[in-house]
């Protein structure tokens, strides 16, 4: 580790779930280390294979480090900031996608247009990426959908339609301006927005909504439970 180089990144957490990602490696990558000062706060981390817990100050649990290549879920019982000093990601710490689902880390140090973050991951139609709030789907030599920035922090699925593995890098420049593109696809709900951090993960629907056999464009479909 070299203290010359040396980077801080802060992750604001809210109460409830938070899908993180880091794009700093820190000199000590232990679960305990990163999540140092959080104990009386955060309830769960998990990636997709392994959990833990802080319990009467240890940490328990199948997870016991952390990386820049994957998204971790935390839940915390309050607000809070996650810090992490170390050294910046580069364009050797490479993302493996394989078929099917997969929990990856944005780490790039910049937001990017979706088309630019997965410029070199060769995406297939079909692929799916999805976010805690949005999701986008590829198709026909382009991302379609909610989702169209990727921001330094948050953490992403993917959902690879190949049969084979493949590894990429994020881009370590970025065209991205803030405020342009950011409403891409979305409109002004009607419905109370859901609030994403009570729940741990979320999924993603294509629906053609159509009246007396013709599509209704910009329909908004609310899925309402009990009274």
């Amino acid at each position: 580790w070299n203290a010359s180089n040396a980077k801080e990144q802060n992750i604001a957490l809210k109460a409830g779930w938070n899908w993180v990602s880091l794009n700093i490696k820190p000199n000590d990558g232990s679960l305990k280390s990163v999540m140092n000062r959080l104990d009386d706060v955060v309830v769960t981390v998990k990636d997709k294979s392994s959990f833990a817990q802080p319990i009467s100050g240890e940490w328990l649990g199948s997870l016991d480090k952390m990386s820049v290549r994957r998204i971790y879920r935390i839940k915390t019982s309050e607000a809070a900031t996650m810090n992490i000093v170390g050294n910046p990601t580069t364009n050797e710490d490479e993302v493996t996608i394989n078929p099917k689902w997969n929990w990856i880390g944005y780490n790039s140090l910049y937001s990017s247009y979706i088309d630019e973050a997965f410029a070199d991951a060769n995406p297939k139609d079909g692929d799916i990426v999805k976010g805690q709030t949005g999701f986008a789907i590829y198709q026909d030599y382009e991302w379609v959908g909610s989702l169209t920035t990727l921001v330094p922090g948050q953490g992403y699925m993917y959902y690879s339609t190949a049969t084979d593995a493949r590894s990429f890098s994020y881009p370590v420049t970025s065209s991205f301006t803030p405020g342009y593109g950011l409403k891409a696809g979305e409109m002004d709900p009607t419905y109370e927005a859901v609030d994403n951090s009570i729940y741990s993960g979320n999924m993603t629907m294509v629906a053609v909504v159509k009246k007396d056999k013709i599509a209704v464009a910009g329909a908004e479909i609310g899925i309402f439970a009990g009274t």
